[in-house]
């Protein structure tokens, strides 16, 4: 039977032997509330529409307009 330390820090875990180890397990992560995750969910999303909905600058259309006369007169 293995029994884990109480005492605060790295687990401690009898072996069958009797001697002690350090636990290797990894801790469980805390489960988040469904209310939660919907939250975080909708503040995600308000913010991706918002900078999807933003205006191109002006600079960058004129970018993408000089590329599209580069590659036309390539052709």
């Amino acid at each position: 039977m293995n029994m884990v330390s109480q005492a605060k820090g790295p687990a401690m875990v009898a072996r069958p032997d009797g001697e002690l180890q350090m636990d290797q397990r990894k801790p469980a992560a805390p489960a988040q509330a469904p209310a939660v995750d919907q939250l975080i969910s909708r503040q995600l999303r308000a913010l991706y529409d918002e900078v999807v909905n933003e205006p191109i600058p002006d600079r960058f259309v004129q970018l993408l307009e000089e590329l599209e006369r580069k590659q036309a007169d390539k052709t």
